[in-house]
């Protein structure tokens, strides 16, 4: 035992620069790991902080893709251009025991003009009126559009879009101009 520790210095001083980059590869491994532990540990707490202010009870169905795998198919930031689910889909989820509500969302990008600012590259949601219901939304000014109405374009916005967009946040009737259809606002949604 004393043999095989004496050796073992005698090895380690005779290899000072292998010994140095062993000590410094593991330091930072360590170091990296800790770093990955922390990171992951913030983004499930922010992620159950969001879930929680939503009563933990919202469930997002999306279509899949064939493309996506792993951890990727489940990302709320992958939005797919194409969905695979239709109106029958949405139906048989607005039947199912135990839900209060269901709105279809579909994710759309485009440029939003208005009187004050362009904006080239906007995220755009086309929902129902269930959407509001289900985020609680409130509104600073107006209120929903009226789907039984479906010939009308109407538009509801967020009140820093509408501050960008007109100065202020009586957008209520004005006109905007998205992905070159105009569409009249209707209501201006407080901030969450």
């Amino acid at each position: 035992m004393i043999r095989s520790y004496k050796l073992a210095k005698k090895n380690l001083h005779s290899h000072r620069t292998r010994t140095l980059l062993t000590v410094l590869g593991v330091m930072i491994g360590v170091f990296i790991i800790s770093l990955v532990m922390i990171i992951s540990g913030s983004l499930k707490q922010s992620i159950v902080n969001q879930v929680s202010a939503l009563n933990g009870r919202i469930v997002v169905i999306r279509s899949g893709s064939a493309s996506q795998t792993g951890m990727s198919a489940f990302s709320p930031l992958n939005m797919s251009p194409v969905s695979t689910l239709g109106k029958k889909d949405i139906e048989t989820v607005a039947k199912t025991a135990d839900i209060e509500n269901s709105a279809p969302m579909i994710f759309a990008s485009g440029g939003i003009s208005g009187q004050e600012n362009d904006y080239k590259n906007s995220n755009i949601v086309a929902t129902t009126s269930s959407f509001a219901k289900i985020f609680n939304l409130k509104f600073n000014s107006g209120g929903w559009f009226d789907e039984a109405d479906q010939t009308n374009h109407e538009v509801i916005l967020g009140n820093k879009l509408a501050l960008g967009l007109f100065g202020s946040e009586q957008a209520v009737g004005q006109i905007i101009d998205i992905k070159g259809v105009a569409f009249t606002v209707v209501g201006v949604v407080k901030e969450l």
